[in-house]
């Protein structure tokens, strides 16, 4: 789930907010990214990404996890994919 994108395209910045949930057979992790969009330019599909996220909730076998980091990455908005790079911890 998408929360909250927006594009600043006289700034050439924006900021994302996204709950994104993993179904797992035995329970479900939901995660928090917060971050920005820069090098935004109108005619190209390609920025980068970056910020943070965090362990919203687990269920299941994973219940009572914990943990956050940071993230950095593409995103292509012709086909809403992003690529990155998570650094953090879980426990």
């Amino acid at each position: 789930l998408l929360n909250e994108e927006i594009v600043n395209l006289a700034g050439l910045i924006g900021t994302i907010h996204a709950d994104i949930t993993i179904a797992k057979p035995n329970g479900t992790i939901t995660l928090r990214f917060q971050g920005q969009t820069t090098g935004i330019i109108p005619t190209s599909p390609m920025v980068t990404v970056s910020g943070t996220w965090m362990v919203l909730s687990a269920t299941g076998a994973d219940a009572g996890l914990h943990g956050g980091g940071t993230f950095t990455g593409t995103e292509d908005f012709t086909t809403g994919v992003t690529n990155g790079t998570f650094t953090g911890t879980v426990h």
